[in-house]
């Protein structure tokens, strides 16, 4: 458990660039370094993750602590995970709340972004060489991002390319997700700030940004909360390790101080520990069905498809730059010929550079 929780700590210290860079730099660790998880048993954890409410990543550290150390490893995990992008954001909203702005330090941001499109091409070419071993596992995948990129939902995508895998092996396929309506009140008490975050954190698919469509529909339509804050929530879950989900604790500071931001956290968070633990016991109960087993084929396919379309939509966002350029191309260098650099050096490197970087040019 000691092992456990340092390990962990560690990685949610470093945990920039959203969740497939975050869940890129689990395999480095827990994969290929420690041995904690068989990468084809990593991939499918993966993939039926991806299916279910919640910070996909921070509910990946959940599978990867069960799979060393059963329940109380899933629990030890995913708080540890969680714990310094916590820490960091309620104190960046106290100095929030007094003094009216965050810091800004964009250009770190910089190089980590271009190291952590290293770190994710790396882990897609590792994991997908486990996974992709016949034609129509490329077919699948290819379906998968085609379908995002056209716009379709990320979730809604790997349905759409599970679906035809199943059916290239002449099964059947189909699937619902939920829908959120919710409405929420500024001034109002402890609890209802809970039961607010828990029901969110209950059926929040996709992307932790999703977060922002929630909380624009519960606080800003209302004319509850301005949307300006909001988005400094979510710029400060940006900046900070860790799930974007973390705003949670901004907003909840924001909504009722100190008791607002834990139990908005804990909210919010509660839910992925439950599914995560789900996860496990389904797949245990399924394993050797035919049909599950099929099922989890095409959908591990699908699954590599979704890390590239983040790599995608991370260089798409970012400033092109010279500056970005080059740390990309050194950190796709160093990624792809050495095996002794970890990702959380990785990461380090890429916002030494673009500090170095920042103040000589």
């Amino acid at each position: 458990m000691k092992e456990l929780f340092i390990s962990f700590l560690k990685l949610g210290v470093f945990a920039f660039g959203g969740p497939a860079a975050h869940i890129a730099m689990m395999n480095d660790e827990y994969v290929n370094r420690k041995k904690w998880v068989d990468g084809e048993k990593f991939v499918e954890l993966m993939s039926l993750t991806s299916l279910i409410p919640g910070p996909n990543s921070t509910e990946m550290s959940m599978q990867v602590g069960y799979e060393k150390a059963g329940f109380k490893g899933l629990v030890v995990a995913g708080f540890t995970f969680l714990l310094p992008a916590t820490l960091i954001t309620l104190i960046l909203s106290v100095l929030y709340v007094e003094y009216g702005s965050i810091p800004t330090v964009t250009y770190i941001l910089v190089g980590i972004q271009a190291s952590v499109v290293a770190i994710i091409l790396h882990a897609t070419f590792n994991l997908g060489k486990k996974c992709i071993k016949v034609k129509n596992d490329y077919a699948i995948g290819l379906i998968v991002l085609v379908s995002c990129l056209i716009g379709i939902n990320e979730v809604l995508s790997l349905l759409i390319g599970t679906a035809s895998g199943i059916l290239m092996k002449k099964n059947n396929l189909f699937s619902a997700g939920p829908i959120l309506s919710a409405s929420g009140l500024f001034s109002v008490s402890l609890k209802t700030i809970f039961l607010k975050f828990l029901k969110i954190g209950s059926i929040l698919f996709g992307s932790g940004y999703v977060l922002i469509a929630y909380l624009e529909s519960e606080l800003v339509q209302s004319g509850l909360m301005p949307m300006d804050v909001i988005l400094d929530g979510v710029a400060i879950g940006q900046f900070t390790p860790g799930p974007v989900l973390s705003t949670s604790t901004f907003i909840g500071y924001y909504m009722g101080g100190y008791s607002g931001a834990i139990l908005a956290t804990l909210g919010i968070f509660l839910p992925s520990f439950i599914f995560s633990f789900l996860v496990h016991f389904v797949r245990n109960k399924l394993t050797g069905n035919a049909n599950f087993d099929k099922f989890l084929k095409s959908i591990n396919a699908g699954s590599m498809a979704l890390l590239l379309f983040a790599c995608y939509k991370i260089l798409i966002s970012a400033d092109l730059s010279i500056e970005f350029i080059s740390i990309l191309g050194i950190s796709v260098t160093l990624v792809f010929l050495t095996k002794k650099i970890p990702s959380y050096l990785m990461i380090i490197i890429g916002g030494g550079l673009s500090t170095f970087l920042h103040y000589i040019l």
